[in-house]
């Protein structure tokens, strides 16, 4: 063998074992990193962690999040303001019907989204906003002979606003106007 061919050959051994290394930490890494999962939550969200299905942290603001994707999941709650415009008819205290018309916004409240995801769901709006607000329309105008209502409806309007917010309230949901 030549001089340099012996060099070649022993250059060729050191890259082998450099390579050798090199390989193992790209493997070590790409181990890591498959166990390492990670999620934003968008704003107007919170997130609601959850190991094994249980909910183990407060709602997690805006941002981005590393969890472990076997065990863990962050799940998304929508707290941004939302409106409902609904329709419900109503029997007055002499027994005449009226169509209503309304305009509900709401929305989570943003420190219990994991309540709420624990407690109801992903679904909340369904399970807790449309219940109340149609029982508590039905309530007021029961209460009401149909020309009371129409002279005071504004009165009236407050009345079932102001249940509906404390009803609301009790469930997680903050009500911005009616």
């Amino acid at each position: 063998l030549s001089p340099r061919q012996g060099c070649t050959l022993a250059c060729n051994k050191r890259n082998t074992g450099a390579f050798k290394v090199k390989k193992i930490i790209v493997a070590f890494v790409l181990l890591a990193l498959s166990g390492c999962g990670f999620t934003t939550v968008d704003t107007g969200h919170r997130g609601v962690e959850t190991h094994f299905g249980k909910v183990v942290s407060e709602s997690l603001p805006e941002g981005l999040y590393f969890y472990n994707p076997f065990t863990s999941d962050i799940e998304e709650m929508d707290t941004r303001i939302l409106k409902w415009d609904g329709e419900t008819t109503a029997y007055t205290r002499d027994l005449q019907q009226a169509k209503v018309l309304f305009t509900l916004n709401y929305r989570l409240d943003p420190t219990k989204a994991h309540i709420v995801f624990q407690t109801v769901g992903q679904d909340w709006v369904g399970k807790l906003v449309g219940q109340v607000v149609h029982e508590e329309i039905k309530r007021e105008f029961g209460q009401h002979e149909a020309v009371d209502i129409i002279a005071q409806r504004d009165k009236a309007a407050r009345a079932i606003e102001a249940t509906i917010i404390t009803k609301l309230a009790s469930r997680n949901v903050v009500v911005t106007g009616f």
